[in-house]
């Protein structure tokens, strides 16, 4: 597996979850709209992507 996008209605409290717990970067990021998040020696731009949304739920795994 080589990233994956969800939805979240709640963009910036889940970058938070995903910096804090496993400690993972932004790689870049709209607003509140997108996020892309990689792993601390990761050389790949993105593990998880976070698109906002009314309702959390699975995009595509890859």
């Amino acid at each position: 597996m080589a990233h994956i996008l969800v939805f979240t209605p709640f963009v910036r409290e889940t970058i938070r979850f995903y910096r804090q717990i496993p400690g993972l970067r932004v790689s870049d990021q709209s607003g509140d709209g997108i996020c892309f998040m990689h792993g601390i020696h990761g050389s790949d731009h993105h593990l998880i992507a976070l698109a906002k949304s009314h309702a959390p739920g699975l995009h595509h795994v890859s």
